[in-house]
């Protein structure tokens, strides 16, 4: 997805209960990632986003949410080391974020703004570079 571009709104259930409201996470950092337990690049790069998701976790205003793309995945993720909230991701979700591949990673600033997506597995040094860059930004408003 395009750079700035607003990101598209939708809400889905999470594994073990909650929600996850893009519209109502205006003002948050979110951080979406398209995975399949039959995608070995998905597989290696649990471990980046576990770490990612902890470190969202002690700062506040920021989230991961792992979205697999078929049911099937959901029970893996937990073997997979995939320490962060899941959920099933809809064709129309899918389709709305433009994922033709995976892993699809798309961050999400606090405006509600696509501030940069990524197909393929994540490097550590690269997402924590856009994470550092996007969490300095201010809420709006301030």
């Amino acid at each position: 997805m395009p750079e700035g571009e607003p990101a598209p709104t939708f809400q889905v259930a999470l594994r073990g209960g909650g929600e996850l409201d893009l519209a109502a996470s205006r003002g948050d950092v979110v951080v979406l990632n398209f995975w399949a337990s039959w995608c070995p690049p998905c597989r290696a790069e649990a471990p980046v986003l576990a770490r990612a998701h902890d470190r969202l976790q002690r700062e506040g205003g920021a989230r991961l949410v792992g979205l697999a793309m078929d049911a099937r995945s959901i029970p893996f993720a937990n073997r997979l080391g995939m320490t962060y909230p899941q959920a099933l991701a809809t064709q129309e979700i899918a389709q709305s974020y433009r994922v033709e591949m995976l892993p699809t990673t798309v961050v999400i600033d606090r405006a509600g703004r696509v501030a940069w997506s990524y197909v393929g597995e994540l490097r550590e040094d690269e997402l924590n570079d856009v994470l550092d860059e996007v969490l300095a930004q201010p809420r709006p408003g301030e």
